[in-house]
Formats: C-alpha cells, sequence, structure tokens
C-alpha cells in the first residue's frame, strides 16, 4: 500500500555501484547475517531441565541405564 503522507525517498545517487560500494554492502550484510544466525542459535540451546533426584556420576550410572532400560520396557 502507498503511504501518501511519508512517501519513500528516492536514493540521490546514480544507479551503478562501484565494485567496492558492492563489496561493502555484501560485508555488511554478511555481518548482519552472522548475528542473526548468533541469536538464533543462541535461542535453540537447549535449556536445563530439573531431575526428580541428583544426576549419578561416573560408573554408576552407566550401569544402571540398562536396567532403567528394560524396566521401561517392562512396564
Amino acid at each position: 500500500m502507498y503511504n501518501f503522507y511519508f512517501p519513500p525517498e528516492t536514493e540521490k545517487r546514480s544507479a551503478w555501484r562501484s565494485a567496492y560500494e558492492i563489496k561493502v554492502a555484501a560485508l555488511e550484510h554478511e555481518k548482519r547475517r552472522y548475528h542473526l544466525l548468533q541469536e538464533y542459535a543462541a535461542l535453540a540451546k537447549p535449556q536445563p531441565t530439573h531431575r526428580q533426584g541428583k544426576q549419578k556420576n561416573g560408573w554408576s550410572a552407566l550401569l544402571e541405564l540398562p536396567l532403567r532400560f528394560f524396566a521401561n520396557l517392562l512396564g
């Protein structure tokens, strides 16, 4: 929709860009894209969850894993 009260500003330069202007615009675009990706990656990181008990470390947790698996299968 065209806004009659605030018409878009027209550029005051020629239509052709120099190689330097193209390179600077590409670098700025890449910078913005990188920052957006970092923001989205920060949002996608898994959040820590609260477990019902304390998490076991070491061999006891490794040995308990198959037992829990079979207990879940049996119901």
